[in-house]
């Protein structure tokens, strides 16, 4: 590791003094907060109006859709290529599943800074991670609303119809994936931006904990940092058990230290709590739940109660077997003698705060689980199901494997991963970049499929499949990564719709995490190139 004088200090002053002791928020003078009453209704008004100029102006509805790699020249191969194996035959692929994977939004509060021994500038030589752009920092709301509104667009794959020929064209996906980290500094007011904007989907969407989302920067127990208790929206999350709660209109209206942000566009998102992508109405939603994905009042939180809990308490809050990893299960086509499902297996890896901040800086952000979720893993990827169906399990956590603090766990993880029938592959982040990694344990293999940032340049999703080789009987799963496209067409839309005035935002927000230093950003060519194509999951 270089010593960067930056760095040099950070570490002289946790060794001295072993703390940031407060923190600070700067605001600009007449500046309206990031959140406030009216952010759901603002939110929802540029979506829906969006959603009206799409249907008016070709313009825009060629601006929002997603720019799927693998639908440009340069990048089609990639997604009829194989990692590690011979491709399969394209006439014999069947798609089983499909879904969006994104990870690590990390909204950031506008200018907030760390102060005492250890500020903003020096910790950031540490972890290049706590500074970002301006430009990036004012404007990542409007790169996430793009990119929600992409994800939208995917309903509609006749656009794409022939981009993967000879192989199967894909299907809508049928909920979304966000494997942790939807926070920067650990803020009510940046975890309600997040809400706000991914209420938007039209899809399920299901989330997990990351290190930031229970930790001061990622890294800090906030009840060490003196000067946290600050007004109004700002208060911190403080710690996992919150970040879960708050992901219900009646978990944060239990908590009288946050404020009520429900408003009349409502911010219970029907997808989830009906558990049925893009219908019109609740009576449709009622007559088709559970199609796309399980019911949740907390964005997946709330699947870890027993059955009949699924509402969690009267109050509103979570039930007490809420630890923030839970699984839930999908039906696959069947075969003809055989019935099948789909396991996603939602990881905590962020379990357990460091007591001290001495504790806090020797493990930074890396993932750690406790024994009883770990024994919780190996029982929900062994288990069969209640129909006699056979069990197939994905298995996602926001930390990658090798971010893992002991490692003891992660050669656990790998054994259960590798020695467990059927399970197919990990999902992470944590990292920013966007990779795919053939682990190998006691000669076994697992795909690591790890999703970059929409924060940190080139801010990509991923489209991920999963097809079965009908003539061999094996599984793969297709990755096709995506950016929302708003940014590249500023000029051609009408300069006041509502279409341009986010594309606008989009662009200064883009073009922020372009020029950022962080050390996680790559060119966007590289990052294709990795995360793209199909895996052998099943062998």
């Amino acid at each position: 590791m270089r010593w960067r004088p930056l760095t040099l200090a950070a570490v002289i002053a946790m060794l001295l003094a072993g703390c940031p002791d407060r923190w600070h928020l700067a605001r600009v003078e007449g500046e309206r907060p990031t959140v406030h009453p009216k952010l759901w209704d603002e939110v929802h008004a540029t979506a829906t109006e969006i959603e009206s100029e799409v249907e008016l102006d070709g313009t825009c509805r060629d601006a929002r859709r997603p720019l799927v790699h693998c639908a440009n020249a340069q990048h089609r191969g990639l997604c009829k290529s194989s990692h590690d194996a011979s491709p399969p035959s394209p006439s014999t692929l069947r798609p089983l599943w499909s879904f969006v994977h994104m990870s690590d939004v990390q909204l950031k509060e506008h200018r907030v800074t760390m102060e005492g021994a250890i500020s903003t500038e020096a910790y950031d030589g540490l972890t290049n991670g706590a500074l970002r752009h301006p430009q990036l920092e004012r404007h990542d709301d409007a790169v996430l609303l793009a990119t929600v509104l992409s994800i939208n667009a995917l309903a509609d794959t006749q656009w794409l119809e022939g981009t993967f020929a000879p192989y199967p064209n894909p299907r809508r996906p049928r909920f979304v994936l966000h494997t942790g980290d939807a926070v920067d500094v650990g803020l009510f007011s940046e975890l309600t931006q997040f809400l706000v904007t991914m209420g938007e989907l039209k899809l399920p969407f299901y989330n997990a904990v990351g290190n930031h989302d229970g930790l001061f920067f990622g890294t800090f127990p906030f009840e060490r940092i003196k000067g946290a208790n600050v007004l109004l929206p700002y208060v911190p999350i403080y710690d996992s058990d919150r970040f879960m709660r708050f992901h219900s209109p009646e978990g944060a209206a239990a908590d009288l230290s946050v404020p009520e942000m429900k408003q009349a566009s409502g911010n219970e998102h029907p997808p989830t709590r009906f558990g049925v992508a893009f219908a019109k109405d609740q009576l449709t939603a009622a007559l088709q739940k559970g199609r796309d994905g399980p019911q949740s009042d907390f964005h997946g939180f709330d699947l870890a109660c027993h059955r009949g809990r699924k509402s969690g308490k009267a109050d509103g809050g979570l039930c007490p077997e809420a630890r923030g990893y839970y699984s839930f299960d999908v039906a696959l086509p069947d075969l003809e003698d055989e019935r099948r499902r789909l396991r996603f297996v939602v990881l905590n890896t962020s379990e357990i705060l460091p007591e001290t901040i001495g504790e806090g800086f020797s493990r930074l952000s890396k993932g750690h689980l406790q024994p009883e979720q770990l024994r919780w893993l190996e029982h929900e990827v062994t288990r069969g199901s209640e129909d006699g169906a056979t069990v197939y399990s994905i298995v996602a956590g926001h930390h990658t494997l090798d971010s893992m603090l002991k490692d003891q766990q992660r050669e656990r993880l790998l054994e259960i991963f590798t020695h467990r029938p059927r399970v197919l592959a990990y999902l992470s982040g944590h990292t920013h970049r966007d990779d795919a990694v053939r682990h190998l344990y006691d000669g076994k293999a697992v795909w690591e499929l790890t999703a970059g940032s929409t924060l940190v340049y080139p801010q990509l999703s991923r489209l991920v499949e999963l097809f079965e080789d009908t003539s061999e009987g094996r599984l793969w799963l297709r990755v096709a990564t995506f950016r929302q496209q708003l940014s590249d067409h500023v000029n051609q839309l009408p300069a006041a719709s509502r279409c341009a005035q986010l594309a606008r935002r989009t662009r200064l927000g883009r073009g922020g995490a372009e020029r950022d230093t962080d050390h996680a950003r790559t060119d966007e060519a590289v990052a294709i190139q990795k995360a793209n194509g199909l895996f052998l999951v099943d062998p």
